[in-house]
C-alpha cells in the first residue's frame, strides 16, 4: 500500500510521517519512506538511512544518464554531444518533475523475489505540485506514446528520403528506435501507473489550512484533487477555527475520513482514530448509456457553479473548474452526441449529452 503525503506546512508532512513510523513499528511491518517533498524534508528525521529513500535531482540524473547514454550514442555523436555532461545542462523546465516521476517508478519496481512488499510512505510536494506530479506519474506511458509515436514515424519517413543523402554525405542516421521506452522501464511506469489508478493500491492523506473564513478555499481545494481524477482518503484541517470548517464540509465529505486540530502532531487520540477510520473509495466517473438523454457522472464535491466551464471538441468534454481543467473522452457509443447541459447534482457533476 501506497500512503501518499501531501502537507500545507512542512511540520505537519513530517509529523503525519513520524505517526505513521510509529505506528508500522508497533504493528511489525516492514516499510520504506520515500522523499519527494523537493525540499528534503526526510533529512530532519531521526531514521536509520535504510528506511528512507531520498530524491537527489543531481545524483539520480546522472545515474540516468548512464543507463541511456549507451542507447543514444548514435544520435549523440550526430548532434556532437558525446562528451554532454548532464550535471552542467540548464535547467529545464518540468525535468525535475519527470525525473522525480522515475525515479518513483525506479524505487516501486516489483522486486525479482517475491518477498513481502513493505508499507511505503511517500511524502509529496504541496498540493498543487503533488497533484501535477501523480497526474503525469498515473498517465506518463501513454502521454510519451502520443507524443513520441508520431514523431517516430514521422523520423522514419524522413530517414528513408534521406537515403541518398546519407551515403553521400557520410552521415549515420539513428532509426530512433533507441527513443522508445525499453521494455523494463515501460514495466516500471506501467506498474506505478496502476497503482496510482487503482484504489486499493493507495491512499492520499491530505493536511490541508481551514482556519476559519476560509471554507470557500478549503471546498475550492478540494474539488480540484477530484477534478484531477483522484480522490482524498483522510483529510485533516488544521489551523485554528478549523472547526466550522468541518462543520461545512459535512455534506460533501462523503466516504472520506476528516479530522481537524490547531497542529496536527497535537492530534493525540483524534489523529489515531482518524487514522483507524475505514475508508472506501467512491466511483469518480459513470457513463449513462442506455437513457433516451445519455449522460455523464464527474465527482466533485465542492463544485461551485461560478467556477465550472464546459466546452465540447468533436469527441472532447473540457471541463473547467476555476482555471484547472479535465479532458474526457466520450464512449464509442456516443461520438455522436453533444453536450446539452450541466448541472450540480449533489456531490456530482451531471453532463447530459443528446
Amino acid at each position: 500500500m501506497l500512503q501518499l503525503i501531501s502537507a500545507d506546512l512542512p511540520s505537519d508532512a513530517l509529523a503525519l510521517v513520524g505517526h505513521l513510523q510509529q505506528r508500522l513499528s508497533a504493528q511489525g511491518e516492514p516499510y520504506q519512506l520515500i522523499d519527494l517533498s523537493g525540499d528534503g524534508l526526510l533529512a530532519s528525521l531521526h531514521t536509520a538511512s535504510a528506511e528512507v529513500i531520498r530524491f537527489q535531482q543531481g545524483e539520480y540524473q546522472l545515474l540516468v544518464w548512464g543507463r541511456i547514454k549507451p542507447a543514444l550514442i548514435d544520435w549523440l555523436n550526430l548532434l556532437q554531444l558525446q562528451d554532454a555532461r548532464p550535471e552542467l545542462m540548464p535547467p529545464l523546465p518540468g525535468l525535475a518533475q519527470l525525473l522525480q516521476c522515475c525515479a518513483l517508478a525506479d524505487w516501486l519496481a516489483p522486486a525479482a523475489e517475491c518477498g513481502p512488499v513493505p508499507e511505503t510512505v511517500v511524502v509529496l510536494p504541496p498540493l498543487q505540485q503533488a497533484l501535477e506530479l501523480l497526474q503525469l506519474a498515473r498517465t506518463g506511458p501513454a502521454l510519451l506514446d502520443q507524443w513520441l509515436e508520431p514523431l517516430l514515424g514521422w523520423w522514419q519517413e524522413t530517414r528513408r528520403s534521406l537515403n541518398r543523402l546519407d551515403l553521400l554525405l557520410r552521415l549515420t542516421l539513428p532509426d530512433g528506435e533507441a527513443l522508445r521506452l525499453s521494455p523494463p522501464w515501460r514495466e516500471r511506469l506501467n506498474h506505478l501507473a496502476h497503482q496510482l489508478i487503482d484504489p486499493s493500491s493507495h491512499q492520499l492523506l491530505c493536511v490541508l489550512d481551514g482556519g476559519a473564513g476560509q471554507v470557500n478555499l478549503l471546498q475550492d481545494r478540494l474539488c480540484r484533487i477530484y477534478l484531477r481524477g483522484f480522490q482524498p482518503a483522510r483529510l485533516w484541517i488544521r489551523g485554528p477555527g478549523a472547526g466550522p470548517s468541518l462543520q461545512a464540509l459535512a455534506p460533501i465529505r462523503g466516504p472520506m475520513a476528516v479530522g481537524h486540530g490547531p497542529q496536527l502532531h497535537n492530534g493525540g487520540r483524534q489523529l489515531e482514530a482518524w487514522l483507524d477510520q475505514p475508508w472506501i473509495s467512491e466511483q469518480l466517473l459513470h457513463w449513462q448509456l442506455e437513457a433516451e438523454t445519455a449522460s455523464c457522472n464527474l465527482l466533485l464535491p465542492g463544485l461551485r457553479k461560478e467556477l465550472l466551464q464546459v466546452q465540447q471538441l468533436d469527441q472532447e468534454l473540457i471541463i473547467g473548474v476555476g482555471g484547472f481543467t479535465r479532458q474526457l473522452s466520450l464512449p464509442e457509443a456516443l461520438v455522436d452526441k453533444q453536450c446539452t447541459g450541466a448541472k450540480i447534482v449533489g456531490r456530482h457533476l451531471q453532463l447530459l449529452l443528446m
